[in-house]
């Protein structure tokens, strides 16, 4: 094990994109480290996938219909086939995503109880609105980075944790809960930001031969649904040499086939997309990328071809809907018949085009609904693929305060995403569901779903939850070819699941076995020791 320290440690944990390393600790380890820090990163959430690949329950990343599951909780216990003895940083960084959030929350504790003089910061989009953060208990943090982290985990380490209140976008624990310092005002200058080297990534680990990126940040649409100009306001996007410079480093130093583009919008700025084909081509880079391209009237014709010429593959497009009525009351900026010359556009410049829907938005009524299917139908010659279609989800948005007016009532607190109907039409969940089996039905009969598809979970259930005790079973058998080191790791991380899960009910003759076999192995205080944590682990489920 490496016995080096570090300032940080940034973690990634599961559940999330098992196909390319996540840009956003990779944005935080580079600028860390050009201030002088030294970065730790462990991909937990690769880590775990590739174990779990092994038992033959890689399909818990695989399957979008998992990320449910993932996100109530319910694969929370898996935290204990991590390693934990890795961490050598003396600060934690937890990178949150809506999918992990509870995974995160239980690691968090799990490091707090292993390590707890080290602290633990949080950051991601999943703690950005001060709701979400109902979900993260006081104790399992030192502080949670609002938005943006380059400048702020910076301020701590510069700090060593002293005087946070002086430090602008922190979330910070009291006893009433958690406290926003103040707002961080976003950087302007993105140019400023160094882009990520990685490093420290072993890219035979991740499943696909891509590397994401990020030209910009923010959006200038105005989506009544969406949380993009909310965590990010305002729109700003590095300039064309800059992003150059990253494509050409990046493509030249590893065997990495595509560049996807992260950004929300990839065609907000005509001028600066323009520049970065022409620099492309000029500098003779031969590269694949894509980004999300929002469907824009006045986008200018010549930039299609411009565009496929510099290696722009593919277009992501949210489409979402092909009924006028419902795209106007989701504030998007295109009507159908603008979407359709769009597609036709990129088809003709050779773009593929892979495209998003949604099922069942607050206004949507059925006749709306047959207005969707009818423009893919219209339209199937200028579409490649359907790469996302979903049932509605209520969140933190413009639209979340609009409840009121458009007749939308919770009917599950614990769950309002999802868990809603309309008074002014019939629109209830159980409708939303046959509507999207209705979609996919059509999807598959001509020929358009994707070779990845997102999906919410009513649909594809191909594999339940899997059984905890099989899992461990599995987990067993696999590490019987570890060393006798690792196997001893393994059979405690085995037993700490098999407690919090009450998989193995304990006798006081198996109990008092057990202690004298520690006594003779491990001596008094080592068995006390482990008895308190056995505890505090029992005490917990």
């Amino acid at each position: 094990m490496n016995s080096r320290t570090y300032d940080i440690t940034l973690i990634m944990p599961p559940m999330w994109s098992t196909t390319v390393p996540w840009t956003a600790p990779a944005y935080l380890a580079e600028t860390l480290r050009q201030r002088g820090f030294s970065v730790q990163f462990l991909d937990y959430n690769i880590q775990l996938y590739r174990l779990c690949e092994k038992l033959g329950y890689a399909y818990l990343w695989d399957e979008s219909a998992f990320f449910v599951p993932w996100t109530r909780g319910n694969l929370d216990y898996l935290i204990h086939l991590m390693d934990l003895d890795e961490i050598q940083g003396s600060v934690i960084g937890l990178c949150t995503t809506q999918t992990n959030l509870s995974v995160c929350v239980a690691l968090a504790d799990r490091i707090r109880e292993k390590y707890p003089r080290r602290k633990i910061v949080m950051g991601g989009h999943a703690v950005f609105f001060p709701e979400s953060l109902q979900c993260v208990p006081v104790r399992s943090a030192d502080a949670i980075c609002k938005g943006e982290g380059e400048d702020v985990l910076c301020d701590l380490l510069d700090r060593n944790f002293d005087n946070l209140e002086d430090v602008a976008g922190l979330y910070l624990p009291t006893d009433k809960g958690w406290r926003l310092t103040c707002e961080r005002p976003l950087n302007t200058n993105l140019d400023s930001i160094p882009w990520p080297r990685y490093s420290e990534i072993d890219f035979s680990q991740y499943t696909w031969p891509f590397l994401g990126l990020l030209g910009s940040r923010g959006c200038i649409g105005r989506c009544v649904f969406c949380t993009e100009r909310l965590r990010s306001p305002g729109y700003r996007i590095r300039s064309a040499e800059n992003q150059v410079d990253e494509l050409e480093y990046l493509s030249s130093t590893f065997p990495i086939r595509h560049f996807p583009y992260y950004d929300a919008i990839g065609n907000a700025n005509f001028r600066v997309l323009a520049e970065r084909s022409r620099e492309i081509i000029r500098r003779g880079l031969k590269v694949d990328y894509s980004a999300n391209l929002m469907i824009r009237e006045n986008m200018p014709d010549d930039l299609f071809p411009l565009l496929r010429t510099s290696g722009f593959t593919v277009a992501f497009i949210g489409i979402e809907s092909g009924s006028a009525s419902t795209l106007s009351a989701m504030r998007k900026r295109h009507t159908p018949g603008q979407a359709a010359l769009f597609l036709e556009k990129c088809h003709k410049a050779g773009i593929r085009t892979e495209v998003n829907f949604i099922i069942g938005f607050p206004t949507e009524t059925e006749a709306h609904f047959q207005e969707t299917l009818d423009f893919v139908r219209t339209n199937r010659a200028h579409i490649d693929a359907i790469i996302s279609v979903n049932t509605f989800c209520l969140g933190p948005s413009d639209l979340w305060d609009m409840r009121e007016e458009l007749g939308i009532v919770i009917d599950d607190p614990l769950d309002p995403t999802r868990h809603w109907h309309t008074t002014t039409h019939p629109n209830t969940l159980d409708i939303r569901v046959e509507r999207m089996n209705r979609f996919l039905q059509m999807e598959q009969d001509i020929g358009l779903r994707g070779q990845v598809l997102i999906c919410d979970d009513y649909s594809f259930k191909q594999h339940p939850l899997p059984d905890p005790d099989a899992l461990l079973r599995a987990y067993t058998a696999h590490m019987e070819t570890a060393g006798p080191s690792a196997r001893t790791k393994a059979q405690e991380a085995v037993q700490r699941v098999r407690i919090l899960l009450n998989l193995h009910p304990t006798t006081p003759l198996e109990l008092l076995r057990k202690v004298s076999r520690n006594l003779r192995t491990r001596g008094l205080r080592q068995t006390f020791q482990r008895a308190r944590e056995w505890r505090q682990i029992h005490k917990k489920s």
